[in-house]
C-alpha cells in the first residue's frame, strides 16, 4: 500500500503555498527499489599522518587513498583487510571537533571488527602493540576482546561461533550414536579390553579403551589432561590442530593431525600421560578422529581445571589458556 504526504511551504515574497507530494514507499519496496550499503565513515584525528600510521602498521588496514586536497586538508581514508567499507581519517578542526578526538561515540564501542580467526588476529595485534582494554572472553555469539585505538576510540575484535552444525556432523552423531562429552564435541566408547592391569596410580584399569570423538567446526577440546597415555588418529572431515602443553618443562606444541600426510600432517600421534592437551579443528566442517587409551579410560583420571587454575600453573601460556578453557 502507498502513502502520500503533502509537504507545504510559504513564500515569505509572495505568501503563496508551495504544495510539494511526496511518495512513501512501504519497506518491503525500499529494499526492492534502493539497495543500500555504508560506504565509509569519519573518525576525527588530531594528526593525518600519525592516525595512518596506526591503522595501517598497527592494526593492518589497507590505506585506500591519501589525496591532497590543498590548504592542508587531505582525503585519507583506510579498511580492513576484505572490507568494502572504509574508514575516512578527518582531521580535528576547531574546539568541537578536538574535543571529539578519541571519544568518537560517547564512551560506547565505536567499531566491530569482524575477523575469520581471532586468534591470529589477537595475537599479531598484541605483538605490534596494539592496547587491549578487555582480555578475550567466550561469549554466545563467539570470542571477543576490547582494544583501544592510538586516540582511546574502542573497538571490538570478535571471532563469530559458528551457529549451525555442518549437516554431515549432524548425520555422524546420528548413525554413530555419539553424545556430548565433558571436554567439547561428541563421543562414544567403542571397545575397552576385557583384560586387566595393575601399576596404574588410580589402582587395577582395563589394559586399554578407543572412542570415536567427533568436533564440530566452530568448536574445541578444552584443555585437559589424562594419567595414560593417549593415541590420536585421523578418520574424517577436516584436518585438527592438537595443542600440547607439558607444565614442567613450560613447552607448547601443536600438531596438526589429518588426511595430507604428503603436506605434513599426521595420521595419528601419542600424547604422553600427564600432557596437558587441547585440540582444534581446522575448516567449517567437522574433525573426526578416534582416541585409543592405555592403560583404559576412566573418568577419575579426567582432569579438566578452570581458566583461573591453568593461567596459575600455565602463565607462559596465558594466551592458550585463555582461548582453550571455557571459564
Amino acid at each position: 500500500m502507498l502513502g502520500a504526504v503533502r509537504i507545504g511551504s510559504r513564500s515569505t515574497a509572495a505568501s503563496l503555498g508551495q504544495m510539494v507530494e511526496l511518495t512513501v514507499w512501504p519497506r518491503s519496496r525500499w529494499n526492492h527499489l534502493m539497495p543500500q550499503h555504508v560506504s565509509q565513515f569519519a573518525v576525527t584525528v588530531r594528526e593525518y599522518d600519525e592516525a595512518l600510521a596506526f591503522y595501517v602498521e598497527k592494526l593492518g588496514f589497507e590505506k585506500v587513498e591519501d589525496t591532497d586536497l590543498g590548504g592542508g586538508k587531505r582525503w585519507v581514508r583506510v579498511r580492513p583487510p576484505g572490507s568494502g567499507a572504509s574508514i575516512l581519517l578527518a582531521k580535528a578542526v576547531g574546539d568541537r571537533q578536538l574535543a571529539s578526538v578519541g571519544n568518537q561515540t560517547g564512551g560506547r564501542v565505536f567499531v566491530f571488527l569482524e575477523t575469520d580467526d581471532f586468534w591470529r588476529d589477537y595475537n599479531a595485534l598484541v605483538a605490534r602493540g596494539v592496547s587491549f582494554v578487555r582480555p578475550p572472553t567466550d561469549e554466545p555469539y563467539g570470542t571477543v576482546a576490547v582494544f583501544e585505538d592510538l586516540y582511546g576510540n574502542t573497538f571490538d575484535l570478535i571471532g563469530r561461533r559458528i551457529s549451525r552444525t555442518h549437516p554431515a556432523a549432524e548425520e555422524l552423531v546420528t548413525r554413530l550414536g555419539l553424545a556430548p562429552h565433558p571436554e567439547g564435541g561428541f563421543y562414544r566408547e567403542t571397545w575397552r579390553s576385557p583384560v586387566r592391569v595393575d601399576g596404574h596410580p588410580g589402582g587395577s584399569r582395563a589394559a586399554s579403551t578407543a572412542i570415536y570423538f567427533l568436533l564440530p567446526a566452530g568448536t574445541f577440546s578444552a584443555l585437559h589432561r589424562v594419567s595414560s597415555d593417549e593415541v590420536w588418529h585421523h578418520y574424517d572431515g577436516d584436518a585438527v590442530d592438537l595443542h600440547l602443553l607439558d607444565e614442567a618443562a613450560g613447552s607448547h606444541e601443536v600438531v596438526c593431525l589429518g588426511r595430507d600426510v604428503a603436506g605434513g600432517q599426521l595420521a595419528q600421534y601419542v600424547v604422553p600421560a600427564g600432557t596437558w592437551q587441547a585440540a582444534v579443528p581446522r575448516g567449517d566442517r567437522f574433525a573426526l578422529c578416534g582416541c585409543t587409551v592405555a592403560p583404559g579410560f576412566e573418568f577419575a583420571d579426567f582432569e579438566m581445571p578452570g581458566r583461573a587454575e591453568l593461567l596459575a600453573r600455565l602463565p607462559r601460556h596465558a594466551d592458550v589458556v585463555t582461548r582453550l578453557t571455557r571459564h
